[in-house]
């Protein structure tokens, strides 16, 4: 992270960030360690799918909240105060995702009146716990994910030094997060994790510290088959057949690569390939993997690369990524066609309607997702809800 302005973070802080994503227990022990790196008293992580609340949630606490949480004081705040809590964190949503937030940001009320609410003064008596700092990790309206570092009661100013040691922590801590809705989602349908991939419509690839293929599931495969510019070279390693793109790939594994020192990591790499000048590309994201469970035989460096081939959205729905950004029923009928592949005039002549009526459209739907390109949108839609196979009844 040298260069980036923030302070560099120790690799076995990175490495447990990033087993946490495939291994939920391992979140409690990770806040820990995150919390003693911003000089905090606690924290508090808090997950969960806005379209569907059951299917997804981690609720992980630092340990003063771990070791003194009975389980009657948890049904108290769940039944009693939670939903006081949630208000707040909702609103949220009005800042980016990733911004530094405090109470009297966000609360819409006094914050001496906030400071005497029942959910307020609950986390102040049993815990010893006041202001907190936190933040919204990932930007899509539909995993609604918060980080929050609480203080010692009746410390009402957040320590300045709190600020950079966060700030360095949320790119990799979103990134772990929305790695482990995908795993998480894996793990429910399919009881594994590794063993699972070849259920995702993506290319999903783990790499070796030197770039090599330890696994890919069977998207993957196809992909490095088909010739769209990227392919399994001779060494084991994975190619691009530009050499613009193979720098460019080389830099992003390399970045994510898990340094003694944690000075190069980088939360993710996105980048996008073409077999020629007009096809449509396929992304590659690459991120760091820590291999919690020990299922890979590799040496600690592992990367994780998704592949999605634009125009190949098998088992993708697009009414997730409709409700979760209100889209109109036009808007999600030309986000089902985006995801095929097909052009603005293919999308017109599909639809029965102008060229201009789609590119209006498509420009709305990017607008809606903050994507600043076809591809980003693409991606947007991807994430929404992920393209694994359901398994056979």
């Amino acid at each position: 992270m040298s260069g980036s302005g923030l302070l560099p973070l120790d690799a076995d802080v990175l490495v447990a960030i990033y087993g946490a994503s495939v291994a939920d227990e391992a979140w409690p022990e990770t806040l820990d360690r995150c919390t003693e790196m911003v000089g905090a008293r606690c924290a508090t992580l808090f997950s969960f799918d806005t379209l569907d609340p059951e299917a997804y949630a981690i609720n992980a606490f630092a340990r003063v909240l771990r070791e003194g949480m009975t389980a009657e004081k948890l049904r108290h705040w769940m039944e009693h105060l939670a939903p006081l809590d949630r208000e707040g964190h909702a609103g949220s949503l009005r800042f980016p995702a990733q911004r530094l937030l405090t109470i009297g940001e966000v609360w819409d009320m006094p914050i001496e009146q906030l400071r005497e609410r029942s959910d307020y003064r609950f986390i102040e008596e049993h815990f010893g716990l006041g202001d907190k700092l936190f933040a919204r990790l990932n930007d899509t309206p539909r995993y609604f994910d918060t980080l929050a570092f609480q203080f010692p009661a009746g410390v009402h100013e957040i320590p300045v030094s709190a600020r950079q040691p966060f700030q360095a922590l949320l790119p990799h801590l979103a990134k772990s997060v929305e790695m482990g809705q995908l795993f998480g989602q894996l793990r429910r349908r399919y009881r594994a994790v590794l063993a699972a991939l070849d259920h995702v419509g993506l290319g999903l690839c783990v790499l070796d510290e030197r770039g090599r293929l330890i696994v890919a599931n069977t998207e993957a495969e196809r992909i490095l088959d088909a010739g769209h510019g990227l392919a399994k070279l001779a060494s084991g390693a994975l190619g691009c057949r530009d050499a613009s793109d193979q720098s460019k790939l080389v830099s992003a594994l390399t970045a994510a690569t898990l340094s003694h020192q944690g000075e190069r990591t980088r939360a993710e790499a996105l980048l996008a390939v073409r077999r020629t000048p007009t096809a449509e590309p396929v992304l590659i994201e690459v991120s760091p993997l820590c291999d919690h469970l020990a299922e890979l035989d590799g040496g600690g460096g592992e990367v994780l690369v998704r592949l999605i081939d634009i125009g190949n959205a098998e088992n993708c729905s697009v009414a997730p990524f409709a409700a979760a950004y209100a889209l109109s029923k036009a808007e999600a009928a030309v986000a089902a066609l985006v995801i095929e592949g097909l052009t603005n005039p293919e999308i017109a002549e599909t639809r029965g309607t102008t060229n201009n009526t789609v590119k209006s459209q498509v420009k709305s739907l990017m607008e809606k997702a903050g994507a600043s390109s076809r591809v980003t949108l693409v991606r947007s839609i991807l994430k929404a809800d992920l393209p694994i196979a359901r398994p056979p009844v």
